[in-house]
């Protein structure tokens, strides 16, 4: 008998593929499967798992940590890593940040500033240390439940931030166990911790040319990215409270903002049209900053910073931040703002949040833009955006990837950048409409329409008659075993 570990996530969609995927080898394969929890199961997750009859283990659960090994180096490394926070702060926590050799600095780093850091306040405090000490206690009782019941599957239900199942993630790899993720219409195994540390999903050459083989896909693209830059959902009938979060960010962008022209641009904001328009679209802070691994700073934060501060004497450019059509959401709305104020910095102004990224687009000369949507939206129109991390189109070839702190300073002064054609052009809208509309609608692997759609209720109705159909479980069936016949 083959062992399988599941972490619980608290989202039913992933937690009901990874549970069904463990209920398929179990039939097939004969593995038998964990579900590790580190809090209370909702009542909808246990519903879940009533359909698999797996065996739930409770990660607080003292009788897997305590032995006197564990806890003598549960304390060491407490203290150590305490110690070293104090002394090197932020830029340990995020470069330097192991637990037994396993990186993990930045899973708590994007953890921390999602859910309890307000960029006003001293970067470390109780919640940061408490957190700390936390993600210690649960990567030796993950690694050393791994250990005990030998298992030799993890099935992933998340990668970013410090969860359960992003740090059973990191430890499956790292000792070289193999790891499934699977998401709605694509899934991933890795094998290799290196390459577990730098992103899930990416959109592949191979994958956009196989796309582009359909020219009624193709001509979806191109209508999605018009029905996107008039604030339009694709899909009509959604509600404004069902929106996914990818149609939220794009409402937040285009919806229900003006649009404006250059000449009425620079009449707004007093500026001459001898100099062309550079525009740094500034990323989510508090959005999973090393979700495709290390860039080129510690953070989004620290990143802006360095550029105001090459940029507060540059001539060569009108300069504009335009913020991130989350930020209000994310409660950040005033951090670029207090940023220039501290810096004291004059020639770099604030885009009006009311303007839609429509006008944006259209009007910028430049654009920078850490890994944000806007890069390929910017390409669909034929300009090419300066990014400083990977995301799931950097290999695209449609957008300038910065490799270094010096090659940035050199993009932020007049000079040439790449010419893109129309091949790119299409490219970036057939890129666009995989990532934020086929990948949320051609959901071959999920077993009902997404939670987020449809609610938890009628989730677990549609999850229930599944499993009580013969036909929609034998097409479901069938796409799962494509991907367990290589396990």
């Amino acid at each position: 008998m083959k062992n399988i570990l599941i972490c619980y996530r608290g989202r039913l969609d992933s937690d009901a593929r990874a549970l069904f995927a463990s209920k398929l080898l179990n039939e097939k394969k004969n593995f038998d499967a964990f579900f590790l929890h580190d809090r209370k199961i909702d009542n909808y997750t246990i519903k879940l798992l009533s359909f698999f009859k797996l065996k739930t283990i409770n990660l607080k659960n003292f009788k897997y940590i305590f032995n006197l090994y564990l806890m003598l180096y549960f304390l060491y490394t407490s203290v150590f890593s305490v110690i070293m926070l104090f002394i090197y702060k932020k830029k340990w926590l995020v470069n330097n940040f192991k637990v037994k050799n396993i990186y993990v600095g930045d899973l708590v780093y994007d953890q921390y500033v999602r859910f309890y850091y307000n960029f006003r306040s001293n970067f470390i405090s109780l919640s940061l240390i408490r957190l700390i000490i936390s993600t210690i206690f649960k990567v030796l009782s993950i690694e050393h439940f791994i250990k005990k019941k030998k298992i030799e599957l993890y099935i992933a239900t998340s990668y970013s931030y410090a969860s359960i199942s992003s740090l059973a993630l990191r430890i499956s790899t790292y000792k070289k166990i193999k790891t499934l993720m699977i998401g709605g219409n694509y899934y991933r195994i890795f094998e290799d911790y290196e390459k577990s540390l730098k992103g899930f999903y990416h959109i592949s050459k191979e994958r956009l040319q196989k796309f582009r083989e359909n020219n009624q896909k193709v001509n979806l693209a191109s209508e999605y990215f018009a029905m996107r830059l008039n604030g339009q959902s694709f899909t009509k009938d959604r509600k404004a409270n069902n929106l996914h979060f990818n149609e939220l960010d794009a409402k937040r962008a285009f919806g229900d903002k003006f649009e404006i022209n250059k000449r009425e641009f620079i009449k707004k904001y007093a500026i001459d049209n001898k100099r062309p328009i550079f525009v740094i679209a500034t990323h989510g802070f508090k959005d999973a900053n090393h979700l495709y691994g290390k860039f080129l700073f510690d953070d989004f934060l620290d990143e802006l910073e360095f550029i105001l501060e090459k940029v507060k004497e540059n001539e060569h450019f009108h300069w504009f931040i335009k913020k991130h059509p989350m930020s209000d959401f994310y409660k950040e709305s005033d951090v670029v703002k207090n940023i220039l104020e501290k810096k004291k910095i004059k020639n770099v102004q604030l885009i009006d949040n009311n303007i839609s990224t429509k006008s944006i687009l259209e009007i910028a000369d430049r654009i920078f833009t850490s890994r944000g949507t806007i890069a390929i939206e910017y390409a669909a129109l034929g300009k090419c955006a300066y990014t400083s991390s990977r995301s799931y189109f950097s290999d695209l070839g449609f957008t300038h990837l910065i490799n270094d702190r010096k090659e940035l300073v050199d993009c932020l002064k007049f000079k040439e950048i790449k010419r893109l054609n129309t091949t790119d052009m299409i490219n970036a809208k057939c890129a666009l409409f995989i990532r934020k509309e086929e990948l949320l609608r051609e959901n071959i692997y999920n077993l009902t329409e997404p939670e987020r759609h449809v609610g938890k209720d009628e989730f677990m109705n549609q999850f229930d008659k599944l499993m009580n159909s013969k036909n929609k479980f034998l097409i479901v069936n069938k796409a799962y075993n494509d991907i367990l016949d290589i396990i």
